[in-house]
């Protein structure tokens, strides 16, 4: 009653068959059945909103993103192109900007068909894409580490996937993705609040591509001095449009003052993300700048530290973050899901990481969990586990009288 705007409500009775629907609302199937050629005849200016999506919230309060109707409609905004015998398959939510824009977006502008399931089961994942016969599939966050976690089958590879769109495959495990499920993957790099893309289009394991037409970057550090290859630094986007420019420049619902921290004068757009590039323009992932931990004087890639953790068989996923160390700055936590049946000692994962990390990576404190907490897209929530902090199940390798080995 305090959403005085709302004309229709609309209803969906998909697993309500026979439902009755409250009086003044519509129902779902019935309105997709419905066709008409005429002009509905509403008036859309090209600065009204034409839909919000909302950020995943992997590091606070989600900030629901504004975009407008005077969005460029000159083709795909992605530098891959779809066909009309393309068939999508999603496991992601609708409000999400991959399902939402890169699959479901892409395939109204190619005239290709989407199949759609209700949430990611590893168990069903390849049984679902050979029952839609699906071309091309979507991952986020640790789901082509736990489909490489499952137990193999003879036909992994036996599938109709051709190709990929994933976001941070990890580089170890690439090569090896690709020739169990016989497909290839595509990298990509964006935020539906970024202002612009990066682009895998050669499958360079590791990398998140370069900078696609219409866009350019850069790798800055604290003072926004651009870094040297190999220098890890923000990553910043924008458009090679000034007019284009304005358009992409984020903007959140009821606030404005949360999108000037993320705007320079000059219209680049601030990731919050860590990254580096080489020599010859591809750029590669270190970590969400929120996330990254401070010790003993070095800056330490969460996303490092997790590799290492999630390469060992007994582990299923796992969340690196920084707690308050007694000496300022941060020690190292690792919150662990280990693989069902799997027995793992906190000792036996330290031993594991001594010979794969640097020394003042390796964490101080390890605690087993049932489960991480995670948005609707798979990534990790580790705002809440930062504010858990060490518990009474955390195994403390300082008071345990671990010694590390140097290697």
């Amino acid at each position: 009653d305090q959403l005085q705007n709302i004309r229709t409500v609309i209803v969906n009775t998909a697993d309500f068959p026979g439902a009755n629907i409250p009086e003044g609302m519509l129902s779902l199937q019935e309105l997709m059945e419905q066709s008409s050629p005429e002009n509905p005849g509403i008036d859309i200016h090209p600065l009204d909103y034409a839909r919000m999506i909302y950020t995943s919230g992997t590091t606070g309060r989600p900030k629901g993103v504004i975009s407008r109707h005077a969005l460029p409609r000159e083709g795909s905004p992605f530098p891959w192109a779809y066909s009309e015998n393309d068939i999508l398959y999603t496991c992601l939510p609708l409000f999400h900007a991959n399902a939402l824009m890169v699959c479901s977006g892409g395939a109204l502008l190619a005239n290709a068909s989407v199949a759609l399931a209700r949430r990611f089961s590893a168990s069903r994942f390849w049984d679902d894409t050979r029952k839609y016969n699906a071309t091309v599939t979507f991952f986020l966050g640790a789901m082509p580490a736990i489909l490489m976690k499952q137990p193999e089958k003879p036909n992994d590879a036996d599938n109709p996937i051709q190709w990929a769109v994933s976001a941070a495959v990890p580089k170890d495990i690439w090569v090896e993705f690709e020739k169990r499920f016989g497909l290839r993957l595509q990298e990509f790099y964006g935020a539906v609040d970024g202002g612009g893309f990066l682009f895998n289009p050669e499958s360079k394991p590791g990398s998140m591509g370069k900078v696609p037409e219409l866009y350019e970057a850069r790798i800055v550090d604290e003072d926004g001095n651009d870094c040297p290859p190999m220098v890890p630094g923000e990553l910043w986007l924008r458009s090679t449009d000034p007019a284009r420019r304005i358009i992409l420049t984020p903007e959140y619902y009821k606030d404005p003052e949360e999108a000037k921290l993320r705007i320079t004068e000059d219209g680049w757009v601030k990731s919050g993300d860590f990254a580096y590039r080489d020599e010859e323009g591809w750029y590669y992932f270190v970590d969400r700048k929120k996330d990254a931990i401070r010790k003993s004087g070095e800056n330490i890639s969460s996303w490092d530290v997790e590799r290492v953790i999630e390469a060992h068989p007994e582990v299923l996923e796992a969340a690196a973050f920084g707690v308050p160390s007694e000496m300022g700055e941060d020690e190292v936590k690792v919150n662990v899901v280990l693989q069902p049946g799997a027995k793992l000692t906190a000792e036996e994962l330290i031993a594991w990481c001594e010979p794969r990390m640097a020394y003042f990576m390796v964490p101080r404190y390890v605690e087993f969990v049932d489960s991480l907490p995670k948005t609707e897209t798979h990534r990790v929530e580790k705002y809440k586990l930062k504010q858990l902090g060490v518990t009474p199940n955390t195994w403390d390798r300082v008071k345990a009288g671990y010694q590390l080995r140097k290697f």
